[in-house]
Parts: structure tokens; C-alpha cells; sequence
């Protein structure tokens, strides 16, 4: 059996991706490689220009000092904890976009950790972002439910400043609003790329 932790990374290899749980996976696929007998420059070299899987904590851009990203496939409030604490560098300037449909999950840890990360709280229309909302109870920052991808970016931007980050990261299923998690993802990296430098 292999056990591998963001530690068995080798020291001076630059890899792109952003936190524990994807360096953790990055390490596991090192240390398979290696007992598959590929050579060790094959394996720095592919895990140096690994970017990830699209949707997936997904750096899109930068537009005005804001980074944007797209983590879509974060369906689940513990995906969500994670690349929140992947960003933590960033703890009190993120803006989330999130919520939607309910997949009877449960948000109290989430809320918790999302009142510690985020300046701005954006959901979409659903059950689940009810549960969101009942979850957080009183919030000191601004927050607001939308039923389309084209208001909550404008919401968004007109709330973020140089330095900031915009995360996609929904904690819920995509229904009602989205025909699925890829079209949100889709819709939101639309609206990136649109906007002005």
C-alpha cells in the first residue's frame, strides 16, 4: 500500500496546484510512478506542469488585482472547507459564490469556517442555500441570493478590490439555476473572461 503526504514531495519542485488535498494527491501520484519504474525527471517534470482538472480549483484569471477562480465541482460543504483553507493566505478577503440545490447535506462546520474566510457570501437560489443561510445565523458581511450567474458576478465584482479573490465553490448541487455543475462552471469562466483587465 502507498502512503504518501504533501511531504514526500521532493523540496525545490514547483507545483501548481493549491492546497493539502491536492498536494496529497500529487504525492501519491509521484510515489506511484516511482514504483511503476518511470524515471524521476518524467515524474518532475509532469507533476511540475500539472494544472489540475478543470472545475476544480481552477485559477481562471486576474482582472483589476482580483484573482478569480472556478472550484464548480465543489459539491459538497467539506470541498468547500478545503479550498477555502487552500486560500487561507487570502482569510478575509475572499468572496464566495455558493449554495443552490439541497443533496441533504449538512452546514454547521461549513458556516463556521465560513464566517472565519470570507468578506462577501453570494449564494444561488435552492434549498441548500437556505440551510446555508439558517446555518451562518447573524453574519457581519454582506450577503445576497441570486437565481443567475450574470447577477451574482456582478455582485461580485462591484464588492471586490485589488488583492481579492472571487471563489466559485458551491457546496451544493447546480439544479434549478444550472442544468448541471459544468454549465455553472462554464457560465462563471464566461463571465471572467469578459471582464476588463
Amino acid at each position: 500500500m502507498i502512503i504518501a503526504e504533501k511531504k514526500n514531495i521532493p523540496k525545490g519542485w514547483k507545483i501548481k496546484l493549491l492546497g493539502e488535498h491536492n498536494l496529497a494527491n500529487i504525492a501519491l501520484a509521484i510515489e506511484a510512478a516511482r514504483k511503476l519504474g518511470v524515471k524521476e525527471s518524467t515524474i518532475k517534470k509532469s507533476a511540475e506542469k500539472f494544472k489540475g482538472l478543470p472545475g476544480r480549483l481552477e485559477f481562471i484569471r486576474e482582472a483589476k488585482g482580483v484573482k478569480f477562480y472556478n472550484d464548480t465541482t465543489a459539491t459538497t460543504p467539506e470541498a468547500v472547507m478545503a479550498a477555502l483553507d487552500s486560500l487561507k493566505e487570502s482569510k478575509g478577503k475572499i468572496i464566495l459564490i455558493g449554495g443552490g440545490a439541497d443533496k441533504n447535506l449538512e452546514y454547521d462546520g461549513y458556516a463556521k469556517v465560513v464566517k472565519k474566510y470570507i468578506k462577501v457570501l453570494i449564494l444561488f437560489r435552492g434549498l441548500a442555500s437556505n440551510k446555508i443561510i439558517s446555518s451562518l445565523g447573524k453574519v457581519k458581511f454582506p450577503m445576497e441570493v441570486f437565481d443567475n450567474m450574470k447577477a451574482a458576478m456582478k455582485f461580485a465584482v462591484a464588492n471586490a478590490k485589488k488583492g481579492d479573490i472571487v471563489l466559485l465553490s458551491p457546496g451544493a448541487a447546480s439544479f434549478g439555476v444550472f442544468k448541471n455543475e459544468f454549465d455553472r462552471g462554464e457560465q462563471f469562466n464566461k463571465s471572467v473572461k469578459k471582464l476588463r483587465k
